[in-house]
């Protein structure tokens, strides 16, 4: 239970000005703060008496009640800390953005002590406000919901450009760092609501990694392990009122990586030490060995079994840094539990506050007040490499979208092929263009179609085919349209199959109807040279000409 004198400083910064909060002033502080970010509502008044006639201005509504993107800063430190220690803690510092916000407006009839400011019996207006904060990203990027395509670019490159002005970070993590032939952000068209929000975090879980906010620089780090360096500040038992075990289940489940490609079945398990005889299969298929080995290692790791956390209550403000991502160590042997601490050295993972402060009569504008609530801290072994995580809404939902076949083979008006194998899967592939994102190409597998594989029907320049759009690779759904010369007339009743570059230099073979009989036709034309075989009732021609 917290009921100390504490600086709660509140600096509110709009479009035009930054207006600070006297500590005084400020009636409810609920704070919680993870490795990931943070969330916080407000509540404080401020007095405005210009209309009256007085000199104290509210200096915040006119920009708090208008549209305008609101950032605030809040500073808690004890007043007992910092006047008995030498070297006190820094304040708790908290960034974020505003997302939702309130203004009540209540008048107030009594003699102010300052008489310059009102008139004394009239009405004062006081306005009490209340506003949500979250850091920027959660407040940003969850109303960010883009569909873009980017090839040969990292996920890293993807985060800068949709960073914005208002978000910082950086990142070291592996995955992020990989060149994709194709990277397709279809957040967009995810019928759930994902956000880009939900599209990064997702990566970061998918890949055992972490997403780190420093709430006090308002800055992200994405990072592969978390930091564990540093002395830890010393939590001395009588600082704690209780102590909650959080004992986490492990996982009962083995994990078996399965690869359904025929040029490399694999079935890959990874055992956990708790398994109940029941398993996770995650199925991929790729003729890529190390795709299956990479896999497994991730899962390997991902399988691992959590530790013990405690949920710490405390007495009094810390006197050591106590905000997510701090080391403290903790010896509770004098509560005969030793087996609550098995580590002495602990990590911060979430930080939970609530407080209220004094009535308005009691406090107008002092620079501390006497504040009433909770604090609780929940911290893991320091070597628990355990993500902190917040759940995220699938989405990696593939979008479609219509692409022209790529060919440099031959002249611009002829309708060649181009493809070209894959070094390490031997896989035939072709270009293909996006005009909807910049005329970008990206590479995609070339199968055979849905029937057999008898026919080589390579896919020719400028060929409009309908794209399926996935994370990290693209197919081909379909073609889209007729090759010129190609389709036959209703009357006909004809099929046909046009072979070769241009109308002037190809090969057509058609299956039609004359008079209710079939007619079967192959024609060559290249120039004005002509030769055709033609077969009809009772009828063969064989011909060659020259056109005239």
């Amino acid at each position: 239970m917290i009921d100390e004198r504490l600086k709660v400083a509140i600096t509110v910064a709009t479009a035009s000005a930054s207006v600070e909060i006297p500590p005084g002033n400020v009636d409810r502080v609920e704070l919680t703060m993870t490795p990931y970010g943070c969330e916080a509502t407000l509540a404080f008044w401020l007095k405005d008496g210009v209309a009256l006639g007085g000199s104290v201005a509210d200096e915040l509504l006119t920009d708090f009640i208008a549209a305008g993107l609101l950032k605030v800063t809040l500073a808690i430190s004890s007043i007992y800390l910092r006047e008995s220690m030498e070297t006190p803690p820094d304040p708790l510092t908290v960034k974020g953005i505003v997302v939702s916000r309130a203004v009540t407006l209540e008048p107030e009839a009594r003699t102010s002590g300052d008489s310059s400011a009102l008139r004394i019996g009239v009405p004062t207006m006081i306005r009490r406000y209340e506003l949500r904060m979250v850091d920027p990203a959660a407040a940003l990027w969850d109303q960010h919901r883009p569909c873009a395509l980017y090839v040969q670019k990292t996920v890293m490159d993807v985060v800068n450009e949709h960073k914005g002005s208002h978000i910082t970070i950086t990142g070291d993590t592996p995955f992020l760092t990989v060149s994709h032939d194709v990277l397709t952000l279809g957040v967009g068209a995810a019928l759930n609501g994902a956000t880009f929000y939900d599209w990064l975090l997702g990566l970061v879980a998918q890949h055992d990694s972490q997403l780190l906010y420093d709430a006090k620089l308002s800055s992200y780090k994405l990072v592969d392990t978390k930091p564990a360096t540093g002395t830890p500040g010393a939590l001395p038992p009588q600082a704690v009122r209780t102590v909650r075990a959080i004992l986490p289940e492990p996982p009962r489940h083995d994990v078996h990586v399965l690869n359904g490609s025929t040029l490399d079945v694999k079935n890959e398990a990874v055992t956990s030490a708790n398994a109940a005889g029941i398993r996770h299969d995650l199925l991929l298929r790729s003729p890529i060995a190390a795709t299956i080995t990479d896999r497994k290692t991730l899962e390997t790791r991902r399988n691992r079994v959590p530790k013990q956390m405690l949920e710490l209550e405390l007495n009094a403000w810390p006197a050591v840094a106590a905000q997510p991502g701090a080391l403290v160590s903790l010896d509770l042997t004098a509560w005969g539990t030793t087996g609550l601490a098995a580590a002495t050295s602990c990590r911060v993972t979430e930080l939970k506050l609530s407080l209220r402060g004094p009535q308005v009569v009691e406090s107008e504008r002092a620079a501390s007040a006497l504040m009433a609530g909770t604090l609780t801290l929940t911290v893991e072994a320091s070597d628990d490499a355990t993500p902190r995580l917040p759940k995220v809404r699938p989405a990696q939902a593939p979008i479609e979208v219509e692409g022209l076949v790529v060919s440099t083979v031959g002249e611009e008006a002829q309708l060649t092929w181009e493809v070209t194998t894959h070094s390490e899967t031997s896989i035939d592939q072709v270009k293909v263009k996006v005009p909807l994102w910049a005329d970008q190409e990206v590479v995609v597998d070339l199968h055979p179609d849905a029937f057999s594989g008898h026919t080589w029907r390579p896919l020719y320049k400028g060929q409009r085919v309908l794209l399926r759009l996935k994370a990290f690779e693209a197919e081909i759904l379909r073609c889209l349209d007729w090759r010129p010369g190609a389709r036959q007339t209703a009357a006909t009743q004809g099929d046909a199959v046009m072979l070769g570059k241009t109308e002037t230099d190809r090969t057509l073979l058609t299956h039609i109807y004359t008079d209710d009989k079939p007619v079967f036709e192959i024609n060559r034309k290249n120039d004005k040279d002509i030769a055709f075989i033609k077969i009809e009732e009772g009828v063969l021609t064989i011909k060659v000409h020259e056109e005239s």
